[in-house]
């Protein structure tokens, strides 16, 4: 990422020229941790911006007042994150709206994608979302970390199709230093190759400085053996 440190002015520029746009709002701690769809609805003079209220299984995110959290906004040539705290919840009308005020810096993300690597990795993995439905049901799964990159990993198991997409899991990512828990939401589910056989590419929620550096050193030990 890159140019931080800019005006609120160049901001609600931006923002005016990308009404309509899809943003993902990500909340990056508490119970509703994790990234929801959302739309550019409204840019006010004042920093205020309105986005299509997120949903969470099938209902309004609940959303409080003065949550802080960050909105990626989709563009072709530079996307955009923003931080934001959240002002009131509007019903109103037909399409509720989230109203959040801009705040600090924001970055232009350079599209980029991580270096990934192939890998065959035993792992196991959790449902979060079937247990926080249905507590003390959802079981650890047994499975392999097919490759892996900074952004995520692609994951191999074998039975019931317990995860779909968009759902998040936690797995275990073992590496030379040791086994991280790493959490992370389903992106990607391609079609079963064999029946009972199941894939899914997993984005990283968030990664530990820890971890990242660990994961570096993985990935270009695992560059260097290929070579």
């Amino acid at each position: 990422m890159s140019d931080a440190g800019n005006g609120l002015a160049e901001l609600l520029a931006l923002l005016k020229s990308r009404v309509g746009c899809r943003a993902d709002i990500r909340i990056g701690a508490g119970l509703y941790k994790g990234h929801y769809a959302s739309l550019l609805e409204h840019v006010e003079e004042d920093g205020s911006i309105g986005l299509a209220h997120p949903l969470r299984k099938g209902g309004l995110l609940p959303v409080y007042r003065d949550l802080v959290f960050s909105v990626y906004f989709e563009h072709e040539r530079a996307p955009l994150l923003v931080r934001a705290v959240a002002l009131r919840s509007d019903l109103s009308q037909s399409l509720p709206i989230l109203w959040a005020r801009c705040f600090g810096d924001f970055e232009r993300v350079q599209r980029r994608r991580f270096l990934r690597v192939s890998c065959l990795l035993r792992t196991s993995f959790f449902n979060l979302d079937r247990e926080e439905a249905s507590p003390l049901r959802e079981i650890w799964r047994q499975g392999k970390i097919l490759d892996v990159s900074l952004g995520g990993a692609r994951l191999q198991y074998v039975g019931e199709h317990a995860i779909t997409k968009d759902e998040h899991c936690v797995f275990m990512l073992p590496l030379p230093e040791g086994m991280f828990h790493m959490i992370g939401k389903v992106v990607w589910l391609p079609p079963s190759k064999e029946p009972g056989q199941h894939e899914m590419g997993v984005e990283f929620d968030f990664l530990p400085r820890l971890v990242e550096k660990h994961l570096r050193e993985f990935i270009r030990q695992q560059e260097l053996v290929k070579r």
